[in-house]
C-alpha cells in the first residue's frame, strides 16, 4: 500500500525544471538591463547638477563685478579683458571670451564666458554693437556626456541717463 501511494504522486518533470530556469533567467535579465539603465540616468543626472553648479558659480562670479570699466556712460566700446589675470578682473567685460579648462574639483568639464551688450526694445537675446545700458552674459558649461549646458542672464548699469 506504501509502495502504491509513493508511485502516484507526482513530481516535477526535467521539462518543467528547465522552464523554470528560463523564466527565472529572463526575469533576472531583465532586471539587470534595468537596473544598468538607472544608473546610466543616475550618472547622467550626477554630472548635469555638477554642470549646472559650475555654470551658476561662474555666472555669480561675473555677476558680481561692476557693470564696466567706465563708471558711467559712454560705456566700452569693446568688451575685452583690460587685465592680464583672472584675479584681477573687475568688470564683467574681462570675462568675455573668458575659457577654463582645468577646473579643480570638476574633472572632464570646461567652461566659457561670453558677454555682449543687447537692446531690450530690439531683442533681449541678440547682441547690438552699440554700447547700451544692458549687457547679456551667457556661461557655458561643456562636458563630454552633457555635450553643452548654458544659463544666461540679463545686467544693467545702475546709471540712469538723464
Amino acid at each position: 500500500m506504501l509502495l502504491s501511494r509513493i508511485k502516484n504522486e507526482s513530481g516535477m518533470s526535467l521539462v518543467d525544471v528547465i522552464m523554470g530556469l528560463v523564466i527565472i533567467g529572463v526575469g533576472f535579465f531583465t532586471m539587470l538591463q534595468i537596473q544598468g539603465q538607472l544608473q546610466n540616468r543616475s550618472l547622467k543626472t550626477e554630472i548635469l547638477m555638477k554642470g549646472t553648479t559650475l555654470a551658476r558659480s561662474y555666472m555669480e562670479i561675473v555677476r558680481s563685478k561692476r557693470f564696466d570699466e567706465q563708471r558711467q556712460p559712454p560705456y566700452s566700446t569693446t568688451l575685452t579683458a583690460e587685465e592680464s589675470d583672472e584675479s584681477d578682473y573687475d568688470d564683467v567685460d574681462d570675462y568675455n571670451g573668458f575659457t577654463k579648462t582645468d577646473l579643480s574639483g570638476y574633472p572632464g568639464f570646461s567652461v566659457s564666458v561670453r558677454v555682449f551688450y543687447v537692446d531690450p526694445s530690439v531683442s533681449w537675446d541678440d547682441k547690438v554693437n552699440d554700447p547700451t545700458r544692458y549687457k547679456r552674459i551667457v556661461t557655458t558649461v561643456y562636458n563630454s556626456e552633457i555635450d553643452s549646458l548654458f544659463l544666461s542672464c540679463l545686467i544693467s548699469s545702475r546709471y540712469k541717463e538723464q
